[in-house]
């Protein structure tokens, strides 16, 4: 069984990444506690405190010294009542605290650590209470010197980064559709160690809208719906761009990627289109291909030549093949009630499709009727139906622990009585379709990934509404653009 649970929001993608995927570490109440104990509690002593080495460069070191790590506070000894944050050596800084990542190199203005520390009139938020608390405030010298060196990398006296670019790092990437960023998490450590800025306008939000990882691991590729739509391909090496792709017309919002990483189908939920994406030529590859209702995720059987199109107003699936240059062709449509009406009036509404890796069979995230469907991999026959929270989402698998889970965005019901939490993840038997577990984790939750190596269920929470963390502490995106961050 997978051991931990990740509580993310950051607005927009995961699969590891697709929409909604992955993270900025937002937990109502525990959050603003971490943050304000950022620096310093009351009764630390600066003047008896002095190791011999903190890995800090100077003058950061002396500022640590004297205002931050001091004798008491934010030591090994006394992290974990201090919002986990333990500012004793410069390694220690960059495991994080339990309000997420302090520091992030190169972005001084997505640092928490900036807002703790702020009494001036700057473009960051000021949190209060103001850290260091009980002791004259930094110098603006020493909050600019602090700033420099993080928008130089928050480098050690040794002028090493933290999280070096190399080959064998895996990361999680999350996209925030409020800000045109994306945030880059590094797996082992859990902490956000970048963040991209994207989009081919600085001066407007183009709203991203998904990510993809290719197959082979080389690529992730972003997609822009509004203004000039576009798809972004960068490096998962150095996330370095590699190419904007031109998608012609704005609609386009989601992509799924053949196995040997040659083509992507990229669709259009409101436009209605399909069409096949050269990712070797960076170009459109034929004409696009008009379908009859809104579609949504596509996914591609891990047997045949085929990709599966969820159509989100209907009761339906469209199958198009697909052949070794990407042609699609022979449109069928699959009835997914198949004598089985809807749990609520009205039609289905399909949105997500995981297929087992064996293909033997595949389940079907129904919005509208709050249902996943669970069809047969080789027939397209309805084997089972299993009811779930309001508004389920998306999907992910854990094949060595048997466990589907499926994010239930808007669920009230499972958490009655406790009106700050909405939304859950369900824990799904493979085998006997049965729900094991109900888990809430975190408002909202939205976009799920499985890293298995870690052992982890990833979650990105949207934290829209009146209870979402977000109302309590600035997002990645505050001060960039007026619109809420997803």
């Amino acid at each position: 069984m997978l051991n931990q649970l990740l509580e993310i929001a950051a607005g927009a993608f995961l699969n590891i990444f697709g929409y909604y995927r992955l993270f900025l570490r937002k937990k109502h109440g525990i959050l603003l506690s971490s943050i304000c104990s950022l620096f310093l509690l009351v009764g630390c002593n600066a003047d008896n405190y002095h190791p011999p080495s903190n890995g800090f460069p100077e003058p950061i070191s002396t500022i640590v010294r004297q205002q931050c790590s001091v004798s008491g506070c934010h030591t090994t000894k006394s992290a974990e009542a201090a919002g986990g944050l333990n500012l004793e050596t410069w390694d220690a800084l960059f495991e994080g605290s339990r309000g997420g990542s302090p520091i992030v190199p190169y972005s001084p203005k997505q640092s928490f650590l900036m807002y703790a520390i702020n009494q001036y009139s700057t473009p960051y938020p000021i949190l209060e209470p103001t850290m260091p608390i009980g002791l004259p405030p930094l110098s603006l010298e020493r909050f600019r010197e602090i700033e420099q060196w993080v928008l130089e990398g928050a480098r050690n006296d040794r002028g090493e980064e933290r999280f070096p670019i190399q080959s064998h790092r895996r990361k999680w990437y999350v996209g925030s559709r409020g800000c045109d960023f994306v945030s880059v998490f590094d797996a082992e450590s859990k902490q956000v160690m970048r963040y991209i800025p994207v989009g081919a306008n600085p001066n407007r939000v183009e709203g991203p809208y998904s990510i993809e990882i290719s197959p082979d691991g080389q690529y992730w590729y972003i997609i822009f719906s509004t203004f000039d739509a576009h798809i972004e391909k960068r490096s998962t090496l150095t996330d370095e761009l590699i190419a904007e792709i031109p998608l012609g017309y704005t609609g386009w919002n989601t992509m799924v990627i053949t196995d040997d990483s040659k083509y992507g189908f990229i669709c259009g939920e409101n436009i209605r289109d399909i069409a096949v994406l050269d990712l070797e030529k960076n170009a459109l590859h034929g004409t696009p291909i008009q379908l009859p209702a809104s579609i949504r995720n596509p996914a591609i059987h891990p047997n045949f030549n085929k990709v599966y199109l969820p159509m989100s107003q209907r009761s339906d699936m469209l199958v198009l093949d697909f052949d070794n240059a990407g042609t699609l062709s022979n449109l069928q449509t699959i009835d997914m009630t198949q004598g089985v009406p809807p749990s609520f009036p009205g039609n289905l509404w399909p949105a997500d499709i995981l297929f087992l890796p064996d293909g033997s069979k595949y389940f079907v995230v129904c919005q509208a009727s709050n249902e996943i469907r669970i069809m047969d991999g080789n027939t397209d026959l309805l084997l089972d139906v299993i009811q779930v929270g309001q508004r389920p989402s998306e999907l992910a698998i854990s094949i060595p622990n048997g466990h589907l889970f499926v994010s239930c965005s808007e669920d009230s019901s499972s958490f009655a009585g406790e009106p700050e939490k909405r939304g859950s993840v369900m824990v799904i038997d493979i085998q006997s379709h049965q729900i094991i577990k109900t888990i809430y984790t975190g408002y909202q939750p939205h976009g799920l990934s499985v890293d298995e190596k870690e052992g982890f269920l990833v979650v990105a929470n949207r934290n829209l509404e009146v209870f979402s963390s977000s109302q309590h502490h600035p997002s990645p995106c505050l001060l960039y653009t007026s619109d809420a961050a997803d």
